[in-house]
């Protein structure tokens, strides 16, 4: 594959996940499916996270029956920590949930250990990110960083001495981290690993424009000039979406979820040529500056 590599995003193996989603939670025998497609595809990377319902413990029961469990790449966060935690127990609520993704993973170290809510981050600052940095300084994590929901947010990680990963969103209706080339203003810190995510708006760029929910009604215009746009160059909307974020998100990796083990070895098809370059440079110019209650699950009604 060119461009960005991509990694398995694990939400759908532990939840009934997206707004896109007819399935429910996927049975073990799809679950394993999936996992084994990956690595016969070469996908190595995976996203993780303890708020994925029990995503980490079925990945952990696949490579224990694989006899793999250090065939991987790893990222994995840490859950959302209790408002009235006093900043000098930061450290030991680190210890506790990164040792928890451990055994449920049944690994020893993984690749990127992240915070995942930012909000946690504000509250604690420094001391929770040399909490995560003790962590990699035992070997028990190679890379440290942020999730992140808006660039001011990705910057402000950034700022803070230690973290070198940062995850955020970026989908063909989301374009705040949008580049045109080299990588979107703010990364000021060389080798930093950047991981993008949500690149189809929790499966909004799947839909058809008329089975969008009543809160993104807004965006049924834009998918149905979307599906003009993938028609004359022979593609489905998400396949765009998908080629838009590896040319323009300016991300280290794109995390993806899947259904199946076909949806899979479909967007690794999608990814082997680069996108022409006349589809990127007109889709520069589609749904830009769309408002934060849209492309912000999080406001969604």
């Amino acid at each position: 594959m060119r461009g960005p590599r991509l990694v398995l995003g694990t939400a759908q193996l532990g939840l009934p996940y997206g707004i896109a989603n007819r399935r429910g939670r996927l049975a073990d025998v799809e679950v394993d499916a999936i996992l084994r497609t990956a690595f016969d595809l070469g996908v190595h990377s995976l996203d993780l996270a303890p708020d994925y319902g029990d995503a980490e413990q079925r990945v952990g029961r696949f490579l224990a029956r694989e006899g793999r469990p250090d065939a991987l790449e790893i990222c994995t966060k840490l859950s959302r920590l209790d408002a009235d935690l006093a900043p000098g127990t930061a450290a030991d609520a680190v210890r506790r949930g990164l040792d928890a993704s451990l055994r449920r993973l049944g690994v020893e170290t993984v690749d990127v250990y992240l915070i995942h809510s930012f909000e946690d981050l504000e509250a604690h600052g420094q001391l929770l990110v040399d909490a995560l940095a003790e962590t990699r300084a035992a070997g028990r994590a190679r890379r440290i960083g942020a999730s992140v929901y808006a660039p001011a947010d990705a910057r402000r990680a950034l700022a803070h001495a230690g973290v070198d990963a940062v995850q955020y969103p970026f989908s063909i209706f989301d374009r705040r981290f949008q580049v045109c080339e080299g990588r979107w203003a703010g990364t000021a810190r060389p080798g930093a690993l950047l991981l993008a995510r949500s690149l189809f708006l929790q499966g909004a760029a799947s839909m058809r424009a008329s089975t969008l929910p009543p809160p993104l009604a807004p965006l049924r215009a834009w998918a149905e000039r979307l599906a003009v746009i993938a028609g004359r160059y022979a593609m489905q909307p998400v396949e765009v979406a998908l080629r838009y974020a590896a040319a323009r998100s300016g991300a280290d990796g794109l995390v993806v979820g899947v259904e199946s083990a076909e949806q899979l070895r479909e967007i690794c098809a999608w990814l082997v040529d680069p996108a022409p370059s006349a589809l990127i440079q007109e889709l520069d110019y589609f749904a830009v500056d769309l408002p934060e209650s849209l492309v912000d699950p999080r406001r969604w009604a």
